[in-house]
């Protein structure tokens, strides 16, 4: 289209450069950086170089769905300033755009997809285990068991905290997973008392930060591990803990969904909320 005329082009792949466990492509010949890249919601986005090295969930276009393992394979939608900005971004349909992916390239994608495919088998298959703070968050520290099994799209795979409350470890609209409330975790929303410091794929081999109301933000804590159930040395310990906050410690609930938590309040406001969807 006219509006978007100066994203089309020839994309070629940034030597070196994986987002998302996937290929960046960046534009040849224009005056402005532009890239196509997959996003944190596993689409595939056209954007600028800032959202392209966050891997952010914004741009001008986007595939329709997140299954797509490569670009050449997507349908488009384009964003429509026209349309009503209350509702948030809109975005369209445009069924003359078309990308075109080398057999080199498009090789190089499967083979990325299969590797992402198998982790995900490898995270449906297993509880994971939280654990290594013995402070105020140790009440969410145990063994996470996925509650929606059937589920494709990654950013909706969801963990329970085995217990009495609802505490779950879910990937969020920024790309990062949290540990938050049961209207946090429905909403998709990038706030909660645990989060890993950058957006992942996955959870392993991830630093996490805590909420820390002294400081009014959040902080880094390298004791906190996040392994699988075979890996857990501490598995039964965590699981008697459990049991005890299961007898009342932190019985009860406070706000409308929302688990009592450490301090007795419900998640902390303050995340850090890369602006999904949001255009310039």
């Amino acid at each position: 289209t006219s509006l978007y005329a100066p994203l089309m082009g020839h994309y070629t792949v940034c030597s070196g450069k994986i987002v998302n466990e996937a290929l960046v492509f960046e534009q040849q010949g224009a005056s402005d950086a532009h890239f196509v890249f997959r996003g944190h919601d596993g689409r595939w986005w056209v954007s600028d170089q800032e959202d392209m090295t966050h891997g952010d969930t914004r741009g001008w276009i986007k595939s329709d769905r997140c299954t797509y393992d490569s670009p050449g394979e997507a349908r488009w939608v384009i964003f429509d300033k026209r349309l009503d900005p209350r509702q948030g971004p809109q975005f369209v349909y445009d069924p003359n755009l078309k990308c075109t992916v080398s057999n080199k390239d498009s090789t190089q994608l499967t083979k990325q997809s299969r590797n992402r495919k198998a982790k995900k088998t490898r995270l449906l298959k297993q509880s994971v285990v939280l654990e290594g703070h013995t402070a105020s968050y140790a009440c969410l520290m145990g063994v996470y068991v996925m509650v929606n099994k059937k589920e494709d799209n990654l950013s909706k795979i969801t963990f329970r905290l085995q217990g009495p409350h609802d505490r779950f470890l879910y990937r969020a609209s920024d790309g990062r997973w949290w540990v938050s409330g049961a209207a946090q975790r429905g909403r998709g929303d990038p706030l909660g008392w645990l989060v890993t410091a950058e957006p992942c794929t996955f959870p392993w081999n991830q630093t996490w930060h805590i909420w820390s109301p002294e400081a009014g933000a959040y902080v880094r804590d390298t004791s906190i591990l996040l392994t699988i159930p075979k890996q857990s040395q501490q598995i039964q310990t965590l699981i008697q803990a459990q049991m005890v906050h299961a007898a009342g410690t932190y019985s009860g609930q406070h706000g409308v969904g929302a688990p009592m938590g450490p301090y007795g309040m419900v998640p902390p406001g303050r995340g850090m909320m890369m602006g999904q969807g949001a255009m310039r």
